[in-house]
């Protein structure tokens, strides 16, 4: 009988033995485990925040096409040769918007080597008569630029240069034109605006449009749509429950 215990208490002893070995082995593994994790992680780190592997080598511009890309490339002065994800993306939007033709940028990493930036270009609303060419003004009021030519398509303001046209009477040139019906505005070559108050449209045919302010400007193209459909030389729709046609 005691043979036989002394037979269970060395069993007992050799598989406490055992557990206590492969306790000790896990425990080792997960700890290797652990520093492999944790090595790994500082070696992604240091790949994308410091070393020449996700670099910068290549500028894309998008979306120019008044402004020439060189222009765009010099302006945003991407540092090559730094990490990606070191850039300062707004950094370098805020340079380009500086561009007076460029309305919006929006700056992308393209992993592994690229920086895209995407211009948005201003578009002109009408044209100004200035004392060196035309001034170029977009839809918000803003002008951008002075060019020797007005370029088609564009309507003229006259009546005032780019010296004492108010930006009240710019305002209401643009929102005019924002809200005449597209097929109306895609005829017109001239904007008279002696006021805020008193815009008049020039269309390519000869027909004028007598508009007023730009309030109830919606109002005004419903029933602008409706006289056109009579033949006439004259519309006005400055108020516009009372419109008047003549000619």
């Amino acid at each position: 009988m005691a043979g036989g215990q002394t037979a269970l208490t060395h069993d007992a002893a050799a598989r406490f033995t055992q557990g206590r070995r492969a306790g000790r082995a896990r425990r080792l593994k997960l700890v290797g485990l652990a520093l492999f994790m944790v090595a790994l992680a500082v070696l992604g780190w240091w790949a994308v925040w410091w070393s020449p592997l996700l670099d910068v080598r290549r500028v894309e511009v998008v979306g120019a096409h008044h402004v020439s890309v060189a222009e765009i490339r010099a302006t945003a002065a991407v540092p090559m040769g730094r990490p990606l994800a070191r850039l300062s993306a707004a950094g370098i939007a805020d340079r380009v918007e500086s561009i007076a033709r460029v309305a919006d940028v929006a700056v992308a990493r393209r992993w592994p080597h690229t920086v895209r930036i995407i211009v948005e270009e201003r578009t002109p609303a009408v044209a100004v008569a200035g004392t060196d060419g035309f001034v170029l003004v977009d839809g918000t009021g803003f002008a951008f630029e002075t060019v020797g030519a007005r370029p088609a398509g564009v309507p003229l303001v006259v009546g005032a240069d780019a010296a004492n046209l108010g930006a009240d009477r710019v305002d209401a040139v643009v929102e005019t034109l924002a809200a005449v019906p597209p097929a109306v505005r895609a005829k017109v070559t001239e904007v008279a605006a002696p006021s805020a108050e008193t815009v008049a449209l020039t269309l390519r045919d000869g027909v004028h449009i007598v508009w007023g302010s730009a309030q109830d400007g919606a109002r005004k193209a419903v029933v602008l749509t409706a006289l056109m459909r009579t033949r006439a030389r004259l519309y006005d729709v400055s108020v516009p429950d009372a419109p008047v046609t003549h000619g």
